[in-house]
């Protein structure tokens, strides 16, 4: 039976079978009750963005969470489909109070979840979530007198200002120059109007395929795309998630080195212009650290433990491997739209295709693998029977080697365990990778 998922990314479960509209009516109670425990002088609570993907059961968490939310006194404005970096940024931009996105972003069709975010624009930290998740539990809602309870409006403007605001810190006049041919599979997702609008600002020439793939944007799931580019008609192939945030980079021969490359392609732009630290999380590729060098600070795995970091070291630049960059200029979030918008300029700028600019990077060998969590890692176990190494344990475990490095980690979205394993050469992925799960299931 699956179980309903409660972790610092969010809510996540199956639709129908571990996640029900009376939990989603009761998140919305709850965080409802977290954004305005008290209401204010005259009565009344606070103002909450909301938005949801494409999924089918969207309409079906979005009503019932917005119900919630609306019976704690809040008022809601809903932006309709649109990414999830998008509700984030117009929280900020808006001046509202908090913000929540119903979405299972990489997750399988079937299911569906919500993230929630501050009235910054950044999503609630682990004591925030844990604050939260102790209202759920233990029903402590506050509820609005009948003449108090709060109204919903329609807000369809929430795309148009993230893509201006992309613009304000791009050059756009130099992309449109290239005038580049680009393909973008979306899997029918929340990001695909949204790309393709911002591409034709561009002055690209745009292909939007909408492939009925898995979600999660993954070499072995981007065969699609990755035919579709090897034919030559395109200068670059982009393919997301469900909820925008995450970002794959397909080459003009139709080649896909992986998710992994688009923070480094990104960073590899920004850092020549802008100096400064740069955070990411423990499972991305060591290609960061041989472009950040000692800028770089990495953190635990999950969006909010990255921005918080950055925020707290003024970071330039961030995100993590899943293909989710983090531009703090534009808004500190993982967003789709601003990693597509720096590789364009970035090809732009060095009027050189995407496979030239990706062979200027750092060259390794990246296995993740996830096996069915049972209960905690054992850290200590895991610690006496892999290879010695540099140990960190802040996130499950990571062992650093001379020529490799593997983490092991409790998953934040699925009820599994997450080994990634990274080196110069494919024989001691596979080796060590092997060595992991054998303790793990033995």
């Amino acid at each position: 039976m699956p179980t309903l998922i409660f972790g610092v990314s969010g809510v996540r479960g199956v639709v129908n079978s571990s996640f029900f509209p009376q939990n989603s009516l009761e998140l919305g109670l709850s965080f409802g009750s977290f954004i305005a425990p008290y209401p204010s002088a005259d009565g009344s609570a606070g103002g909450i963005v909301v938005g949801r993907d494409t999924r089918r059961s969207g309409d079906l968490i979005l009503n019932t969470f917005i119900s919630g939310l609306l019976s704690t006194g809040n008022s809601v404005i809903n932006l309709g489909i649109v990414p999830t970096p998008t509700v984030l940024l117009n929280t900020h931009l808006l001046g509202k109070d908090g913000g929540a996105v119903i979405t299972a972003s990489h997750n399988p069709l079937e299911w569906n979840g919500i993230k929630f975010n501050n009235k910054k624009g950044f999503f609630l930290s682990e004591d925030e979530v844990k604050t939260l998740y102790k209202i759920y539990n233990n029903k402590e809602f506050r509820f609005a007198l009948w003449d108090r309870v709060g109204i919903m409006e329609y807000d369809r403007d929430g795309v148009k200002r993230h893509i201006d605001r992309i613009f304000s810190l791009i050059d756009v006049e130099k992309i449109k120059k290239r005038q580049f041919k680009v393909i973008f599979d979306g899997c029918h997702g929340a990001l695909s109007t949204p790309a393709e609008k911002l591409l034709s600002l561009l002055g690209c020439d745009v292909r939007i395929i909408e492939s009925n793939r898995n979600p999660e944007p993954v070499p072995t799931n981007l065969g699609e795309i990755a035919d579709a580019c090897g034919s030559g008609d395109f200068d670059i192939g982009f393919a997301s998630d469900m909820d925008g945030d995450r970002i794959a980079v397909i080459t003009e021969k139709g080649d896909i080195p992986g998710e992994e490359y688009t923070l480094a392609l990104a960073l590899s732009y920004i850092s020549g212009k802008k100096k400064g630290k740069v955070v990411t999380n423990l499972s991305t590729s060591r290609m960061i650290d041989d472009i950040a060098g000692d800028y770089l600070i990495r953190t635990k795995v999950g969006e909010a433990n990255v921005v918080k970091k950055m925020m707290e070291v003024r970071a330039v630049f961030g995100g993590e491997g899943n293909g989710g960059v983090i531009w703090p200029d534009m808004h500190p979030t993982r967003d789709g739209l601003s990693a597509i918008s720096i590789i364009l300029e970035y090809m732009a700028d060095e009027r050189e295709p995407i496979s030239k600019l990706i062979k200027r990077l750092p060259s390794y060998y990246m296995m993740k693998e996830k096996i069915k969590a049972k209960g905690d890692i054992e850290i200590e176990r895991l610690e006496g029977l892999l290879p010695k190494g540099e140990i960190r344990r802040e996130d499950g475990i990571r062992v650093d080697y001379e020529d490799a490095f593997i983490h092991i980690r409790k998953s934040n979205t699925e009820d599994v365990v997450r080994i990634i394993c990274e080196a110069k050469r494919k024989e001691i992925c596979k080796t060590l990778i092997e060595k992991a799960k054998s303790i793990l299931v033995g």
